[in-house]
């Protein structure tokens, strides 16, 4: 019984057959002209190359001077990159500028801890030189825009850290002539100064609460983007001309005389 199905199938398969054999120098040209195509495409592909730098953004008493979310979002805003631009020796339309830098958040810590530590920009260009140049520039921009808020930002702590030093200086000589009732007091007004004091400096001097923003690390060397495989390439291309020439040879073998005689007939 089974014998009998499986021939039933050959032969319902056997007029498709006999058409992709009538049709196949039809279907191995299409395979040699997509194997030529693919070839062609790839050896006209450039090289590319890649650069990656790490920006650590500043702090003020271990807040962020910026939103490292919105920093790696305005990287590729228009208005970046027109400031951008006037620090390539070379310019660039501002829709390819775009594509060519990014930004990608690094981030840490679990749930609703998560924060970003660093910042990651990468350059593409067609030479090592002009995306280092991109990325270092992209850089530099980064780290100027962000240490002008730093600047704003840590110049009020540096005032009250004066003031807690003069008003000190005021209050120590006055203690020693003051009188017995209001010794107490004095000297209590003194501890909260001098703690505060001592507080404000540590937060203003402590490299881990207090920094600007900069690399993390050196700019990487440039590294090539690898091209795309020929091999991969050529299956897939090969691969899709089959089928396309199978339906074709089906289509020429019994679709087109179909055709012809509705036409025909009107």
């Amino acid at each position: 019984m089974q014998s009998n199905n499986n021939q039933e199938t050959l032969i319902d398969l056997a007029p498709y057959i006999r058409a992709i054999w009538k049709h196949k120098w039809l279907i191995v040209g299409l395979l040699l002209l997509s194997v030529v195509v693919s070839v062609a495409l790839n050896s006209r592909e450039k090289p590319s190359y890649i650069v990656i730098a790490h920006i650590r953004v500043g702090k003020v008493w271990d807040n962020p001077v910026g939103d490292p979310n919105v920093i790696a979002e305005l990287i590729t805003k228009p208005a970046f990159l027109l400031r951008l631009n006037e620090r390539l020796s070379k310019k660039r339309n501002i829709d390819v500028l775009s594509q060519a830098v990014a930004a990608e958040k690094l981030e840490a810590g679990k749930g609703r801890a998560r924060y970003v530590y660093l910042v990651r920009l990468t350059g593409r260009a067609a030479s090592p030189e002009l995306a280092q140049e991109l990325v270092k520039a992209t850089a530099e921009e980064v780290i100027a825009e962000s240490n002008l808020i730093f600047d704003k930002a840590y110049e009020a702590y540096q005032k009250r850290e004066k003031e807690l030093q003069a008003k000190l200086e005021q209050l120590k000589p006055s203690v020693a002539n003051i009188a017995p009732a209001e010794l107490y007091g004095k000297h209590l007004e003194l501890q909260l100064l001098t703690q505060e004091l001592g507080e404000t400096q540590i937060n203003n001097q402590s490299p881990l609460k207090t920094f600007r923003t900069s690399l993390a690390e050196e700019v990487e060397p440039a590294k090539q983007i690898p091209s795309t495989n020929i091999y991969k390439l050529s299956l897939m291309v090969s691969a899709t001309a089959l089928a396309i020439g199978i339906l074709v040879a089906l289509a020429l073998e019994f679709g087109w005389p179909i055709v012809k005689e509705a036409t025909r007939r009107n």
